[in-house]
Formats: structure tokens, sequence, C-alpha cells
């Protein structure tokens, strides 16, 4: 008797006793996007892909590592069969506590998306089934944290901005500053450009090259993200698709469907409230 295949699989778990979250993806073909306000750390286990990061193009392959900082965007935009991955989910305030361990002022830049070093691989692969195992949660944390230092000590470097684009990038994060804490408001090009001293071309251009998508896009991640914050408290997707700047819950829908693969309800059934 012929076996069918395995169903496709997005399934979401908390982990707030250490300010992670864990995600898992088997047999899956969409093409996701994320915006990310935590560290990520993700593997690939099975088929190839694209990832369209920092406004560059990059393979996805069995066995690399892609590492994201907090305030990236990262969109699938080709698939070469259906993947496999695990991705774990670090808050900032859990690496900022790494990063004094190591000793460092300030959170330093990771200038890679991947790695290929079989190591980091195994590292998180090890981390991961750790994390949804039944172990105690002084080797859950143990793990954890000798991971994060790992590749910290490993991949972070000093950021180096070239002297002519310093303006830019520095509008850039301001406009990214803006629609992050006025995310629901109806904000206009004319406006944000206005803002940060540039003509909505220049802005657009920069922004897109900067970031990986252009400011309304951008808008459109950030409220993903606070839907789904809303959500884990408790909030209806009605009023947290009001909440979040959104026309209706339809409108939410649609875009956190697109997303991340699930509706809000089905996300919901998985993180729990």
């Amino acid at each position: 008797m012929k076996r069918s295949p395995l169903p496709e699989i997005i399934q979401f778990r908390k982990h707030p006793e250490l300010g992670v979250d864990t995600l898992f993806i088997r047999k899956s073909s969409r093409l996701m996007t994320w915006h990310h306000e935590t560290y990520s750390f993700g593997s690939v286990l099975r088929e190839k892909g694209e990832v369209q990061y920092r406004g560059k193009i990059e393979l996805w392959v069995p066995g690399m590592t892609a590492i994201q900082e907090p305030g990236e965007f990262h969109r699938v935009t080709r698939s070469y069969g259906p993947h496999t991955s695990q991705v774990i989910f670090v808050a900032p305030a859990y690496m900022e506590r790494c990063i004094r361990e190591l000793g460092l002022v300030r959170p330093p830049h990771i200038k890679i998306y991947r790695t290929d070093r079989a190591d980091t691989f195994s590292g998180l692969k090890h981390l991961f089934t750790c994390l949804r195992g039944n172990e105690s949660l002084l080797e859950k944390e143990s793990v954890l944290a000798a991971f994060a230092l790992q590749t910290l000590s490993r991949y972070a470097e000093t950021q180096v901005i070239p002297p002519g684009h310093r303006r830019e990038h520095a509008a850039v994060r301001k406009v990214k500053d803006i629609i992050s804490e006025r995310y629901a408001d109806v904000l206009s090009l004319d406006q944000l450009a206005l803002s940060v001293g540039l003509t909505k071309f220049h802005l657009i251009r920069s922004f897109s090259h900067y970031v990986g998508i252009p400011p309304h896009a951008y808008q459109v991640q950030v409220r993903i993200s606070r839907a789904r914050e809303l959500l884990e408290q408790g909030c209806p997707p009605a009023v947290a698709a009001q909440a979040t700047g959104f026309a209706d819950q339809s409108h939410l829908n649609r875009h956190f469907k697109r997303r991340i693969g699930l509706t809000p309800t089905a996300y919901l059934e998985q993180v729990g409230s």
C-alpha cells in the first residue's frame, strides 16, 4: 500500500520562562515573509530556496544556519520544493545579557546572514530539540546560553558604514523608528521623507536598499508583529485588527496568513492566550 505524503506543518511554541519562541515548519512551499523583533536563528533541514534579506537574494540550503537581528525583514522568494526548517526566536533582552557577559558595551552588528559551519548547524538543532523536549529548565537554560554566547563570539562584529552612506543610513533608521512607533497611523510618504530631509524617491530607494522592502511594506510587517502580541494577550482578532491599523478582520487575516502561513485563529490555537 502506497504511503500518503506527509502533510504540511507550521507549529509555534512559546517558552516564556526563557524568553524564547520556536517554530517548526515541515513540508511547506509557502513563500513566507517575516519582520523580526527578536534575534532569529534558523536551520534548513530539507530543500533549497532563495531569501531576500538586506536587499540581496541569499541561497537557502540544507545544513546552513540563518541569523537575523531585531528590526530586520526577510522574505522567501523561491522554494525548490516543500522545505523543512527549525527556527528559534530569542528576545533582545536575553541577548543583551549575553553581550554584557562578553564585555561588550552595546549590541554588536551581525554582518552575515548565513553560515555553513557544521558545528553551528548541529548546535542549533540540538538547542531546538532540547527546548521542545522534556529536559529540565536548568539544561534548557544552559544549552541556550552556550549557543547564544558562541554565536555572538563567532559572528558579531563592529558595524562600519562608509562615510558617504551615513546620512541616508541614519535617515532610514529614523523612518523605521517612526513606523515602529506609529504603525497604526495613516502615514504618507511625503510626511516620512520630510521628517528626514530626503525626497520621497530617495527615501524609497534608500529604505529598500537597507531594509529590503519599501516603507509601506515595512509598516505592514510591524502591524503583523503587534497583532501577534495582542492576540497572545487574549485580544479578539477583530479588535487586534482595529488596534493595529488594518481595515477590518479580513484584512488582518489576509496579511497574517500571507506572511506566516496561518490565520490569526489558527495561530492562537497553537500559542494559546
